[in-house]
């Protein structure tokens, strides 16, 4: 059994690891708003993997079924939500005061903003059908508890990888000049536009 669950991780972190608008998101947080919000972020992005983990392990066929007849929607709706997320990122202020403000509110946002953000990422869900398409989805009591200790890793996973991710990128963060800042919105702003744009034209 603790088999089932390292190899949880072990997809957790394939998952959380590539490159993409989700962790330009999240490096951004960590940069201009501390590791609090990177983690925060990060916590979004693990409990979307974990989600997408569940329903993979015990519905891989009917799980399939449904992507693929919503799958323009998904895309469509991933990237407008890619598109305004780059705009906000964009226009955001980057000397206010309040924009390091830990409160409960805020950090939901943040968390609730990359829960969506890779809810909606068709990538996440091509991932996920690919590495979970070897794994059994018999009923067995067995198998259960194999298949809830792996959904349980891929969270574990994804969250140490968020939580390592931003504990290195604060470091950096606490030497960026507020003269930086903007330029970190506006490259960020740009990755996440791109991303967006590539999934529109992709429909």
């Amino acid at each position: 059994m603790l088999f089932c669950f390292g190899k949880g991780i072990l997809i957790g972190l394939s998952i959380a690891a590539p490159v993409g608008p989700i962790a330009v998101y999240c490096i951004r947080q960590t940069l201009l708003r501390g590791k609090v919000f990177g983690v925060a972020a990060g916590l979004g992005a693990a409990t979307a993997d974990m989600l997408y983990g569940l329903l993979a392990a015990f519905g891989m066929m009917q799980i399939t079924a449904v992507f693929n007849e919503f799958r323009l929607w998904l895309r469509l709706l991933g990237g407008l939500f890619l598109l305004y997320l780059a705009v906000k990122t964009y226009f955001s202020t980057v000397d206010a005061n309040d924009n390091k403000v830990v409160s409960p509110l805020n950090l939901i946002d943040t968390y609730c903003t990359v829960f969506f953000l890779t809810i909606t990422n068709p990538m996440t869900v091509m991932m996920f059908f690919a590495i979970f398409s070897g794994i059994s989805s018999t009923v067995g009591i067995n198998q259960f508890i194999a298949n809830i200790l792996i959904v349980i890793g891929v969270f574990s996973g994804s969250a140490l990888w968020w939580i390592f991710l931003s504990l290195i990128i604060e470091q950096v963060g606490k030497k960026i000049s507020v003269s930086w800042q903007r330029s970190i919105n506006i490259i960020s702003a740009s990755i996440i536009g791109g991303f967006g744009l590539f999934t529109l034209f992709k429909l």
